[in-house]
């Protein structure tokens, strides 16, 4: 037999429900493999701790732990939102930052309404007017007080 063979057939030696034939042909593989008695070793040693450990809790274990439950939850109930203020509000506040920085990368020019193109082009032309002509003090003022 291989060694994989025996391993699968050892949980069922150490609880002795193997057949004869097969326990003589466990035990003489365990002599031969360090491995397999290795990891028999390993078995037995996992059934001594399942022996040892106690059939029941120990008294009070639970009122304790409910005790303390109750206690960490009166304490501190905003706890759980913890993660807004140290992750969620920066990443917040940087998204906005970022956007506002884009936002003023345009380069287009902002855009002129029909209002702005005829005072504009009424601008000029009054300009020219006051260049090429001597106008009277009453034109003058009509024109600035446009």
């Amino acid at each position: 037999m291989t060694d994989s063979e025996v391993k699968t057939l050892l949980p069922d030696y150490l609880e002795s429900s193997l057949p004869a034939e097969q326990v003589r042909v466990v035990e003489a593989h365990l002599a031969v493999s360090s491995e397999c008695r290795e990891e028999l070793d390993y078995l037995r040693r996992i059934q001594r701790l399942l022996a040892a450990r106690p059939e029941s809790a120990p008294p009070g274990l639970w009122h304790s732990i409910a005790r303390r439950i109750g206690v960490e939850e009166a304490v501190e109930p905003w706890k759980q939102f913890e993660w807004v203020g140290k992750r969620f509000l920066p990443v917040l506040a940087a998204a906005v930052l970022l956007l506002a920085v884009l936002g003023n990368l345009s380069t287009e020019a902002p855009a002129l309404t029909l209002e702005d193109y005829l005072n504009a082009q009424w601008d000029e032309q009054e300009a020219e007017m006051l260049t090429d002509a001597e106008l009277s003090g009453g034109v003058l003022q009509i024109l600035q007080s446009r």
